[in-house]
């Protein structure tokens, strides 16, 4: 155990295994704050016993105070720190001084008062064990202790993961482990740190010595693939790279800098993060002054119930900010955004490591929505998200329109040091929504600076936040209905139903096991009461336990009756009988058996108004709970102004709040449900409240509802007790409710900012409301030594679990519910903690197909590596998919909601048909049936003539004798059912089967990194896709693809050249991709390319092959006697006698019934010389042609008709241009633009589409 004990300044204890350190152990303490760091990374404190620094900070001094507040700040996500204090601490405690406790886990600094005894065990960024007391009173009460195991420093404080780098002016770097200067490295002209998960090494090299030019390359290239390092220079005594290394550094590892610090001599610093064998360096910079970049390796550490767990995708996040050049770049995976103005910051998703959005906030006084829009957009963020912030250049107002409100908002995704932001600092942070104040990564400073992440949640949302918004208007001008209808999940709207405006109620059924989406309706109440009584008849068919959200739109309660039994009985709605023209109303609830569903069960969650309304639920996944696992279902609802009302409900039962106006507050119990109901309805009632809480056991809920308008903020000491009680129960979006608006909460005591659900609307005469079912705790831990007085120690644990190990991007919440997470026994140990998905939630539906709907394409791609079993293990296969899969949606391949994706760590759960009406949950992975119900279920169904199918394969293909006979079968080596074994009975002709259905006019597209792939073309030919079919093999058909030490895989290969950024000018073409895979020496094995149909692979990659469109190609001849080339253009690609300049663009082919033929003619060129004819050609939709116009009798001759064009534009089509020369006779070309140099323009001769 590591415990502290406040008395006096000679019998004060800090002990550590049994020993007391202070006097005895060496540590005199005196007056004021004696604070304590553990730091078992500096080379002082390694090998004792009490690796911890001390510095002590006078409370009578003002500076020092200052001090101490800065030290805080300046302290790394993670630290330990201990501290205590025998005289007392200020009274009142100073705002800052307070918020620098709050950092390190404190939540009951403000109560300290008179008391002089204080001491705690706290955090940077997580949460402490603090108490506070007069030892003259309560002798030897004064204590704060926690188990010695989760005060010692979490992994992700280690330079195994963590590295800050600092230039001087000089170009001296200086090396930083979180908190420690590591000075005991010698740095040379050139050094290579290596991460690895034990101990990192470290190497370096000198500018003087040769054989070091080549050692570098020699070192990267005996790293296994995928190993990460960071390489940096120190000084002016610049390393010279030889050409080997600089080929190596920018083909195997991705580097985009190497070569402008190589050319440029006036560079002495540059730094990159990478991995051997990346596609794009992780981050990397050039500079000849003064600049830092820090490296943190951030898994979270949370505490976790599951034995094994599966990893979500790691997500490489880099931001930069120089403010002295106006420069602020976010890369998310490699996709880089840049912004010049004020703040930017990137919203990404925790689990897939896709982009929200990226946006820009100028801050300044003078314009303040700025600060409004990036307070709400942060506010509104879901619990979870990644963010990633980093400042440009500031307006000059900036410093008065950085708001206290911003820092708070910037505090709920992690913050520490947004108070020290000004217009001449450089500032980054890389946080995490629902994370502790101080959890998150922060670079500030006057010099350039950089911080990068490979973000890796171990922990992800275990829930989903349902909203429903409805607004319904009546236009008594038109006597017409019409609004609104929208729909959330996780803060996303709902594909399609973003301002949905079909009248009547809009309908959202949801899977509760799985989150998904299973339908999306409407039924047409407001003329019509069939549908009512349809609607009505589907709750009846759904199973108990259904997620439904409803919203209406219009005049939805006309023809409603028919509906309204059915409402009240499946979803238990209390609102619906009195919902009455032309309000709006919102409903989210659980499917229920009136009689046998237990009340804590039955989640609702409505509203109803004039004007726009909203719900929002938060419900935990079915997959990731037992039955066993008990809970608590609660919702609050609220109406501020003069007509206000509000309504508080604990498992089904109304609480007895009475009509007063004011902050009604229920608290309940976690372990026995006991509740007390609160009224707060005066300025000095927030001060009552905030100690309400405060005294409350952390892990209590505490609901609340605003009645017509809460007590105002007052002085500014109220204004802090209303942030401070707020933010300990979790909310952060009470910054934006006026007092006479609506506002309800559904927190935790003791939980983060942002990590409560919370409903406002700054119009207080809309009705919103919040409901939640909430897992709780049946027995009682206690944190607290026996002898520690329970009124003077506060433990900050949450739901009985300690939480003193948490550390970077952890958020609070997700322990409390792991806390009691019991997924069900079909799902055992290989599912991942959290809702982990391939894509979003919100997205993750069928949209119906419309006749207007234009063609879509969709993505499978399946990863295996293999991790047990006889063979050797593909360990990079799952991030090689991810960056695949991340690259197809960021460069706008493929949409996000149409990717699947199948890999071992990516495990995700599905509901399975056993028998009819019965159905099992099962774990869905790259297995055989996996693989085949995604294409059976998903992939194929729903398809119209132009959609695109893409599939892409990492693993091993297989060739043996089945049943020991001679004949060979070949496929796919999968995983078994447990996804543990190799399963040999997934070939390439079962693979294949599901696609017979589909007829020609579709594109399908394989990838198939994996050996052993001969039999695969066969079965292909004999399908109706094979005409419009390309297959990508990574190596010869039927050979294996032996992957040399250190190169490019073919999959990353393809996913480097879609993302290149000289890319943009011409479409990457299924021809272009072999190309340059097999003229690179970064691919060692002979990729391969398979195009069936009329075509050579010469049209952009996942488009579609439209066999009815040709590629025409433009020939050139010289001409003697002249520089004026001579121009054919043709389908063919192998005519003899002419130079092949390229692709031009696409026509219909010749026995095509589309456009009019295009005629081809000649004419022979004038004069003759040395008896060597040429012709010149023209191209025309007549089918006769002029005389020569310069000799005015030379006559054409007609070829007949090659292709067909279009005489008109149209939708996707281009113009092609006449072009002519006047020489002895008249020459043609044919061009896409309008000027062309040296050559007449005539006008426009026929439209073709584009490549």
């Amino acid at each position: 155990m590591v415990f502290l004990i406040s008395r006096g300044q000679s019998d004060s204890e800090f002990n550590l295994f049994g020993n007391n350190y202070i006097r005895a152990g060496g540590v005199n303490i005196t007056s004021g704050i004696n604070l304590w760091m553990y730091e078992p990374e500096n080379l002082f404190y390694r090998e004792s016993a009490f690796p911890f620094s001390y510095s002590n900070y006078s409370t009578q001094d003002s500076e020092q105070m200052d001090l101490f507040v800065a030290k805080i700040a300046s302290l790394y996500p993670g630290t330990r720190v201990a501290i205590l204090s025998y005289t007392g601490l200020p009274n009142p405690v100073p705002d800052n001084v307070a918020r620098a406790f709050n950092l390190l886990g404190s939540i009951s600094i403000d109560r300290v008062g008179t008391n002089p005894n204080f001491c705690m065990i706290g955090v940077k960024g997580g949460s402490s064990a603090e108490s506070f007391g007069n030892n003259a009173t309560t002798p030897n009460k004064i204590k704060a202790e926690i188990p010695y195991d989760t005060f010692k420093l979490a992994s992700t404080n280690t330079v195994a993961s963590s590295l800050k780098i600092e230039y001087d002016t000089g170009g001296k770097p200086t090396i930083h482990n979180t908190n420690t200067l590591l000075d005991n490295y010698q740095l040379k002209a050139l050094n290579l740190f290596v991460f690895t998960d034990s101990n990192p090494t470290l190497q370096t090299f000198d500018y003087a010595n040769s054989d070091d030019k080549s050692k570098v390359q020699y070192i990267l290239e005996g790293l296994p693939y995928g190993t990460k390092f960071a390489l940096f220079t120190n000084g002016f005594n610049r390393f010279e790279f030889n050409d080997d290394t600089v080929n190596f550094l920018r083909n195997h590892c991705g580097s985009v800098a190497i070569d402008v610090f190589v050319n440029d001599s006036t560079l002495f610093i540059w730094y990159m993060v990478s991995k051997v064998g990346a596609t794009r360096s992780f981050t990397e910079d050039v500079a000849s002054g003064e600049c830092n970049f820090l490296y943190t390796r951030t898994e979270d550490t949370s505490l976790r119930t599951q034995e094994q767990i599966n990893e979500p995708i790691e997500t490489d996040i880099s931001v930069y900010s120089n403010t002295y050049n106006g420069v602020c770049d976010i890369s998310v995976n490699g996709l880089t955004s840049i912004q010049f103005n004020g703040f930017a910051m990137c919203a990404i998703n925790e689990v897939t490591g896709q982009i929200y959005y990226t946006r820009n906030y100028d801050i300044s006084v003078c314009d303040p929505t700025q600060s409004a829009n990036m307070i709400q957009d942060i506010l509104d963020l879901s619990v979870g998200t990644v963010v990633a912030i980093g400042l440009a250049e500031p307006s000059v107002a900036f410093q008065y329109g950085f708001t206290d409100q911003l820092q708070f908002a910037l505090e709920s995704v992690g913050a520490s040091r947004a108070n020290e932001i000004t217009q001449s600092l450089n500032y980054t942070l890389i946080g995490r929504k629902g994370s502790r104040p101080g959890s998150a990564y922060e670079n500030l400073g006057q010099s350039p600076s950089r911080l990068y992440s490979s973000f890796i949640p171990r922990q992800v949302k275990p829930f989903i936040e349902i909203e429903a918004i409805s607004e319904a208007f009546y236009s008594y001008q038109t006597e017409t209905d019409y609004g609104y209808s929208s729909f959330k999940i996780n803060g996303t709207y709902v594909t399609g139903y973003q301002g949905n405006n079909l009248i009547g109620l809009n309908v959202m059924i949801v899977n509760p096991t799985t989150g998904i989406v299973q339908e999306l309706l409407n039924y047409d109440t407001q003329k019509n009461s069939s549908s009512a009584q349809a609607f009505a008849d589907k709750l009846a068919t759904l199973e108990v336990g259904t997620i439904v959200a409803i919203s209406v739109v219009g005049g939805a309660s006309k023809k409603i009756d028919f509906a309204l039994s059915a409402i009240t009985d499946y979803l238990g709605s209390k609102l619906i009988v009195d919902f009455a023209f032309p309000e709006s109303l919102c409903i989210i609830a659980t499917v229920n058996n009136k009689i046998l569903t237990p009340a804590n069960q039955k989640v609702l969650s409505e509203c109803k108004s004039i004007g726009k309304t909203s719900c929002s639920t938060r419900f935990p996944l079915k997959s990731l709970f037992s039955n066993q696992v008990l809970g608590v279902n609660m919702c609050a609802r609220s109406k501020g102004r003069a007509n206000g009302s509000c309504q508080i409900m604990v498992n089904g039962e109304v609480q007895a709040l009475g009509d007063a106006q004011g902050l009604n507050v229920v608290f309940v119990d976690n372990k026995t449900l006991v509740k007390t109901i609160k009224l707060y309805y005066t300025i000095a009632s927030w001060e009552t409240f905030l100690l309400d809480v405060q005294t409350l056991e952390d892990g209590v809920f505490v609901l609340v509802a605003i009645n017509k308008s809460m007590p105002s903020s007052g002085p500014s000491n109220i204004s802090a007790a209303k942030r401070m009680v707020f933010s300990l129960i979790g909310a952060c979006k009470f910054l934006l409710v006026p007092d006479d608006g609506s506002y309800s909460v559904i927190g935790i005591k003791a939980s983060s900012p942002g990590s409560a659900i919370e409903q406002y609307c700054s119009n207080g005469d809309n009705q919103i409301c919040v409901a939640s079912w909430e897992p709780i705790s049946t027995t009682t831990t206690t944190t607290s030594s026996s002898d520690v007085d329970s009124t003077l120690s506060i433990s900050n644990y949450t739901y009985g679990q300690s939480q003193a190990n948490q550390t970077i991007y952890s958020v609070p919440l997700f322990d409390n519910y792991y806390d009691m997470c019991s997924p069900v026994a079909q799902l055992n140990k290989q599912f991942a903690i959290g809702n982990i998905y391939s894509n979003e939630p919100a997205t993750n539906w069928e949209n119906p197909r419309l006749p207007t709907s234009g063609r879509r394409v969709k993505a499978l791609l399946i990863g295996l590596e293999y991790k047990k079993g006889t063979g050797t293990p593909l360990p990079n296969s799952t991030n090689d998919i991810n960056e695949h899969a991340a690259a197809l949606v960021n460069w706008g391949y493929v949409q996000k909601e149409n990717i699947h994706i199948l890999t071992e760590n990516l495990t995700q759960v599905q509901v399975t048909p056993t028998t009819p009406g019965s159905t099992k949950t099962t774990v869905c992975g790259p297995t055989k049936n996996c693989i085949l119900d995604e294409i059976n279920d998903w992939l194929v169904p729903n398809f119209i003539q132009g959609d695109t199918f893409y599939v892409a394969i990492v693993g091993r293909g297989f060739k043996k004798s089945a049943f020991g006979g001679n004949d060979i079968n070949s496929g796919l080596v999968v995983l078994d059912e447990t996804l543990t074994y190799s399963d040999y009975s997934l070939t390439w002709e079962s693979l294949l089967a599901p696609f017979a259905g589909i007829p020609a006019g579709v594109n399908v597209t394989f990838v198939l990194d994996c050996d052993n792939t001969l039999g695969f073309l066969p079965y292909l030919a004999v399908q109706t896709i094979y005409q419009d079919s390309v297959v990508l093999f990574s190596s010869k058909e039927g050979l294996a693809a032996p992957l040399a030490a250190n190169t490019i895989g073919f999959l990353p290969f393809i996913t480097k050249i879609l993302t290149s950024s000289d890319r943009t000018d011409l479409p990457v073409t299924y021809q272009s991709l072999i190309t340059q895979i097999n003229t690179s020496d970064q691919y060692k094995s002979d990729a391969s390319l398979s195009v069936y149909g009329n075509s050579v692979g010469d049209y952009p990659f996942l488009s579609s092959g439209d066999t009815s469109k040709i590629t025409i190609y433009e020939y050139t001849m010289s001409v003697p006697g002249t520089n004026k080339l001579s121009y054919f253009y043709s389908r063919f690609t192998n005519l003899v006698g002419m130079t092949l300049v390229g692709a031009v663009w696409k026509a219909f082919a010749p026995d095509d019934s589309q456009g009019s033929p295009v005629y081809q003619y000649s004419i022979l060129t004038r004069p003759v010389i040395n008896d060597v004819e040429t012709y010149n050609y023209d191209y025309s939709l007549d089918n006769t042609h002029e005389v020569d116009p310069v000799t005015q009798y030379l006559e054409w001759y007609p070829m007949g008709s090659v292709w067909r064009a279009s005489s008109v534009g149209g939708e996707d089509l281009i113009p092609v241009y006449r072009c002519y020369f006047d020489g002895v006779t008249r020459r043609y070309r044919y061009s896409k633009t309008d000027v062309v140099a040296d050559w007449n323009i005539e006008g426009v001769a026929f439209y073709v589409y584009n490549l």
